[in-house]
């Protein structure tokens, strides 16, 4: 019985990025121009979406109808949620700054925007900004 419970213990904590990355969608508030994978995006009011199976996800930053810009991500489990959404930032070599994370207000997840690992996302973030929606 014992070995069951551990079981099941381990087969949640993987499921529970999967969980998350459903299609789903939030508002999303920049409050400065970024980049979102090399795009330029202006300061301004915008649906974040993100489409995947398991805890990689196509993200993409809309306004109305119209995608501004599309990354890769990768959804990570938080061990507690944050109590409104919170952007953070790359320093990138020229000066500007890339969107690297949004965590979700009353949510335990965050989404990582590009390429890079979930761990190394989060330990290079240099900066961030907290918006509530």
């Amino acid at each position: 019985m014992t070995h069951f419970k551990a079981w099941a213990g381990l087969l949640v904590l993987a499921l529970v990025p999967a969980l998350y990355a459903a299609d789903a969608s939030h508002p999303l508030t920049l409050t400065k121009g970024v980049a979102v994978n090399g795009t330029a995006v202006q300061a301004g009011d915008y649906k974040m979406k993100w489409t995947g199976s398991g805890d990689n996800v196509d993200v993409s930053i809309a306004r109305g109808k119209h995608v501004l810009a599309t990354s890769p991500g990768h959804v990570v489990a938080l061990d507690s949620a944050p109590a409104q959404d919170t952007l953070y930032y790359r320093q990138n070599a020229d000066g500007s700054q890339s969107l690297s994370e949004v965590r979700f207000g009353g949510k335990k997840f965050a989404i990582v925007l590009g390429q890079q690992t979930a761990s190394a996302a989060m330990s290079s973030s240099q900066g961030s900004s907290t918006t509530t929606k």
